[in-house]
């Protein structure tokens, strides 16, 4: 018992020694910052409301056909990712603000996800006469908890409407439902001023910006073109990796699964934050051992340490 004791006491001081040694990389974020929901993954139906049209926007040039592209965009982890405002519109980016094209941006959201960058490519349908509504669903996770999507006003320019690096997280929950006003945006490679305006490419291109100027400023005000609304549908908890990960710490044989039900012991818990301090896979998977992770493998140790005691 006592030395059952003794090692807790370490394995308390081993945990605060890597929790300062790891601080930049993720022990220091605020609150504000991390959102962790319990359950993993969560399937989303965002609703694009249109409500642009001549009638919000009165302008006498404004086009007799309006309606927007298709839905495109991603979940991802790391920010700017698709587009950010400040930034320079990729190539993919350009065409769907240009011509609603998905391509090459689809392609480019391939790549992301090939890099780790992203996880889930988000495609569904535009709106062929606005006003209108359109929906999308699609599934997120805690690993890639980060929204954008993109969706072009047309005819313009090189204007489009959207959201980036939008978080369905909140207070460590995923939120049940998350209503975006849609601004119009200009992506900085065409000259156009007007609907209708012919093809002025914008050599160099210039940073994305809000477009807060006409034909979309009214009475000093800058109109929103409508809403994405974004509703919970379903969480779940995936449990299977931290499952696989128990079972190959215990006898590196992590496709029985049946191994999670054994006993954590000191070796493999010591082992477990070896692993999850440095980064390193765990012996016999192709996975690292993260934060939620190593706070599950804890609270196991403990709790069958206390059973046994």
């Amino acid at each position: 018992m006592k030395s059952k004791l003794f090692f807790m006491a370490l394995m308390v001081v081993v945990l605060a020694t890597v929790q300062v040694s790891l601080s930049v990389d993720g022990w220091s974020q605020s609150s504000e910052e991390v959102c962790t929901p319990t359950e993993t993954h969560a399937n989303y139906t965002v609703v694009f409301d249109a409500i642009w049209s001549d009638e919000t926007h009165p302008d006498s040039m404004f086009p007799g056909n309006p309606h927007f592209s298709g839905l495109i965009g991603a979940t991802h982890s790391e920010p700017d990712v698709v587009w950010t405002p400040g930034g320079i519109a990729t190539p993919g980016i350009e065409n769907m603000a240009e011509t609603g094209g998905k391509s090459p941006l689809n392609s480019e959201i391939e790549q992301y996800i090939a890099d780790g960058k992203a996880e889930n490519l988000l495609s569904g349908g535009g709106i062929g006469r606005a006003p209108g509504v359109v929906s999308l669903n699609f599934d997120i996770s805690t690993d890639y908890p980060l929204v954008s999507l993109v969706s072009m006003i047309a005819p313009s320019p090189d204007w489009f409407v959207g959201v980036y690096n939008f978080s369905l997280c909140e207070n460590d929950a995923w939120a049940e439902e998350v209503v975006v006003e849609l601004l119009p945006w200009d992506s900085g490679t065409d000259d156009g001023s007007t609907y209708l305006s012919p093809n002025f490419d914008t050599n160099p291109p210039t940073p994305i910006s809000l477009l807060n100027a006409s034909p979309f400023v009214f009475d000093d005000e800058l109109r929103s073109l409508g809403t994405f609304t974004f509703t919970l549908q379903s969480v779940e908890t995936n449990s299977a990796s931290v499952d696989r990960t128990i079972a190959a710490l215990i006898d590196n044989d992590p496709t029985d699964i049946t191994n999670a039900d054994q006993v954590i012991g000191d070796r493999e818990m010591l082992q477990a934050i070896t692993l999850w301090a440095t980064g390193a896979k765990v012996p016999g998977t192709s996975q690292a051992i993260d934060d939620r992770t190593i706070r599950t493998l804890i609270d196991q140790w403990i709790l069958q340490e206390t059973i046994s005691a």
